[in-house]
This record gives C-alpha cells, sequence and structure tokens, in this order.
C-alpha cells in the first residue's frame, strides 16, 4: 500500500526549531538533523506498522544519532505526524494537539 505523510503544522515547527537550534550548536549539525529525520520519514512511509504503539494509536519512530522521536498516526493510507519531540522532555506534549 502506498501512504501519504502528512506533517501537521505544530511538528513542522517542532522540526524547524530542532534544525536551527542544532544549526547554531555547530554549523552543518542542523542538516545532519535534517538528513536523519528524512531518513526516517522514508522508513516509516515504507513500513510504518514497524514502530510499535506508544500511547493509543500512537507510534514513535527514534531518529538516528539525535534524541528525538517523530509521533504519528496511521488513518488508512495516511501517516499523520503529530510531533517531532525531544526525548528528554515531556513526551505526552502530544496530547495538548489531538484536542
Amino acid at each position: 500500500m502506498k501512504y501519504e505523510i502528512i506533517i501537521s503544522i505544530a511538528a513542522q515547527l517542532d522540526i524547524e526549531q530542532a534544525i536551527e537550534w542544532y544549526e547554531g550548536q555547530l554549523q552543518g549539525l542542523g542538516e545532519r538533523v535534517k538528513q536523519s529525520l528524512y531518513d526516517s520519514l522514508v522508513e516509516i512511509e515504507s513500513n510504518p506498522y514497524l514502530s510499535s504503539k506508544r500511547y493509543k494509536e500512537i507510534r514513535i519512530k527514534y531518529i538516528k544519532k539525535f534524541p528525538f522521536g517523530i509521533h504519528y498516526f496511521i488513518e488508512g493510507n495516511k501517516i499523520k505526524i503529530y510531533g517531532f519531540f525531544h526525548m528528554k522532555r515531556n513526551p505526552t506534549k502530544w496530547l495538548e494537539r489531538l484536542k
């Protein structure tokens, strides 16, 4: 089955903030975050059921080399990305976005 990835505005802001923060720490590091995120999205699109459910129907795909998780929900042939969260912070932050 072909899946469509939909990234929420809130998740897009999470991504942009993470990339900007890492780029501010070391030039080029933001690009490495972006590449790691892209690689993880390709894996999710290929096999969205590989990541286990963590909160009811929400699944988390942890990206490589950085402490972030992509929080997503599968609905038919759509993969909805709700958040891109640093795993040392409150992981239930996404609940507010579903209300």
